[in-house]
């Protein structure tokens, strides 16, 4: 069962209170920190829809003055742009989460291993155009190169999350997560 975060926040300062009265050395072994699972909902602060609902008509307005023909190859409006903002949810910063997501890489790699790429909601964002907006899109970093055989199945990502801006060359990012842990994503976990 998982905890809503005001009541886990309230079970770890209780716990962190019974932890100060008991005598030093009493927790010897410290159990690691925990992670909270999100989705990509939680990505997702208050008041977006309504901001991309205005991009989105600002540029269906720009589209419907100018028509096909007057759009030249290589022009801004022959690129598909990528839509969104970089507004996102302050409490997630710097908080441990689980969050999960499939690969972009954005370079290759012969043997699969990465060290950086982007982790993106669902399969084929970024590869095809228009990538999800920024805030729906993290930049992974990993001290130690990451084995990523499969681009084509999600992953469960374990790390720092911080809301810090990315860009790429595939997408922008509005998030970035320190990978600690990667493993293979299941409807069951």
């Amino acid at each position: 069962m998982k905890l809503p975060r005001p009541v886990l926040a309230a079970a770890l300062a209780l716990a962190a209170a019974f932890a100060a009265q008991l005598p030093s050395g009493a927790l010897a072994q410290q159990p690691a920190a925990l992670s909270d699972e999100i989705t990509w909902d939680d990505l997702w602060p208050p008041g977006e829809d309504e901001r991309l609902e205005e991009i989105y008509l600002a540029y269906i307005a720009e589209l419907e003055v100018d028509s096909a023909d007057s759009i030249v190859e290589g022009s801004a409006l022959d690129e598909m742009m990528q839509f969104g903002t970089f507004t996102t949810v302050e409490e997630l910063n710097n908080t441990r989460v689980k969050v999960p997501g499939y690969v972009v890489p954005l370079d290759f790699s012969a043997d699969h291993e990465y060290t950086e790429f982007l982790i993106v909601p669902y399969f084929g964002a970024c590869l095809h155009t228009p990538p999800p907006p920024p805030n729906q899109i993290i930049f992974a970093k990993s001290k130690k190169p990451l084995k990523i055989e499969d681009i084509y199945i999600a992953y469960w990502f374990e790390g720092v999350l911080k809301t810090e801006r990315n860009d790429t060359s595939l997408a922008d990012a509005a998030y970035a997560l320190d990978v600690a842990k990667m493993s293979a994503y299941s409807w069951d976990q």
